[in-house]
C-alpha cells in the first residue's frame, strides 16, 4: 500500500510524466511542419505517419517507443529510460528530413518549416525521458 510519504516522493515524477502525456495531446491539434502553403496537424500525421518507414523516415516510430517507455515505468522495469531516450533520438531524427511524400503523384515535396506541433511533440519525448531518468535514479539509489 502507497503511503503518504510515498506518494509525496513519486508525485514530481507522475506530474511530470502527466505534463509529458498532455504535451503529446496538444502536440496533434497543432501543426506539425508546413510544406509551401500546406501545413500537415499533428493527429494526421499520428494516423499516417508510419508510411514513412517506406522513404526512410522512421520518426512516427518514437511514438510507440515512448508509450511503452511510459508504460514499463509503472512496472519499475529498468529498460523504461533507455527506451524514453531511443525514442528522442528516434523523435530528433525527423530534423534530418528535408522531404516528405504525401501524394505520390506529385513526389516528395520540401518542408519548409516545422510548426508547433512538431516541438511540443519532441517536447513530450524530452519530458519523458528526463522524467524517467530521474525516476530510474531514485529507484536505484533507494534499493
Amino acid at each position: 500500500m502507497m503511503t503518504q510519504h510515498d506518494f509525496f516522493r513519486k508525485a514530481p515524477y507522475m506530474w511530470v510524466g502527466f505534463l509529458s502525456l498532455g504535451t503529446f495531446a496538444l502536440s496533434l491539434a497543432f501543426p506539425a511542419y508546413y510544406q509551401g502553403d500546406h501545413f500537415f496537424l499533428g493527429r494526421d500525421i499520428l494516423l499516417i505517419g508510419w508510411l514513412g518507414a517506406l522513404e526512410a523516415n522512421f520518426a512516427w516510430f518514437a511514438n510507440p517507443i515512448y508509450l511503452l517507455a511510459l508504460g514499463l515505468a509503472q512496472w519499475r522495469c529498468r529498460d523504461f529510460m533507455i527506451l524514453a531516450w531511443i525514442a528522442v533520438c528516434v523523435a530528433a531524427s525527423f530534423l534530418l528530413c528535408k522531404a516528405v511524400t504525401l501524394k505520390p503523384h506529385l513526389g516528395a515535396m520540401p518542408i519548409t518549416s516545422l510548426g508547433w506541433g512538431f516541438y511540443l511533440w519532441l517536447l513530450a519525448m524530452v519530458l519523458a525521458a528526463f522524467s524517467l531518468s530521474h525516476f530510474f535514479y531514485v529507484l536505484k539509489t533507494n534499493s
